[in-house]
């Protein structure tokens, strides 16, 4: 009788340490199977990924990770005052689409500077924009603002300088280069602008040429886009250039 009682007791222990073992281990696995169910935007879980078909490749692996953590994907537009800070601007613009779009985890700074090149070299704001750690940056590289006044190596090498601190807090950033609107009748500019697509493609850099849905520089019809007093661009030229770069970053 007593070992009969051992016996009995040990099949009772063994069947609930077997019971608590599976209770776990499904437990655990309901648990982990939350964890990395990716994070819905706007439409199906799958949208980014049409949206996204013309970024680069590093830009979209990074989304993805966005979207799989639940974590923000931070974008950085930088540039002159050729980006605008009103209401009708294309930055503000391409923020509100881009955030709209790509909803909830993509998240768009504004750093809108005075100046040239070289003053957005030693005014510290290459530091708190790399410090920001984005993922992905449109650089307009002050190309206008510099014209005659900074040369095209000197506007390089801060391009360079940008491109490297920025990497040096997140190696996985992209920097994408955009040149300002083009200015009527202009001589040396339209070759600087052409020597800085030529830079971004040594350097490795995607260079998004919206140049060539504006009017052509020697054409009277890109009064039509510019503000004459400042040589920026106007309502219309803000418009057309938010919607080149809307159908870049969220294709259709």
């Amino acid at each position: 009788m007593k070992n009969l009682m051992t016996l009995l007791f040990a099949v009772v222990v063994a069947l609930f340490l077997l019971a608590s073992y599976w209770y776990w281990k499904e437990k655990t696995t309901v648990d982990s199977t939350a964890v990395v169910t990716p994070v819905s935007g706007n439409g199906s879980n799958e949208s980014w990924k049409d949206l996204s078909s013309h970024w680069p490749d590093q830009a979209r692996k990074q989304l993805a990770k966005s979207f799989h953590d639940g974590k923000p994907f931070q974008v950085a537009i930088v540039g002159s005052k050729a980006l605008g800070k009103e209401d009708n601007s294309w930055s503000v613009q391409l923020k509100k689409a881009l955030e709209t779009a790509y909803s909830p985890v993509l998240k768009v700074s504004i750093w809108e500077e005075e100046g040239t090149s070289l003053d957005f070299l030693q005014n510290g704001e290459i530091e708190k924009i790399a410090a920001s750690k984005p993922d992905m940056i449109l650089f307009e590289p002050f190309t206008w603002a510099d014209n005659g006044k900074v040369s095209v190596e000197d506007n390089h090498t801060v391009i360079q300088t940008f491109v490297r601190d920025v990497k040096a807090e997140n190696e996985h950033a992209v920097v994408m280069i955009q040149p300002p609107n083009p200015i009527y009748g202009a001589s040396n500019y339209p070759e600087q602008v052409k020597s800085l697509k030529e830079f971004a493609k040594t350097e490795g850099l995607n260079y998004i040429d919206h140049w060539k849905v504006w009017p052509d520089y020697s054409s009277d019809k890109l009064k039509d886009y510019i503000d004459e007093s400042n040589g920026l661009p106007n309502t219309k030229g803000h418009a057309l250039w938010a919607k080149f770069l809307k159908k870049y970053f969220m294709a259709s």
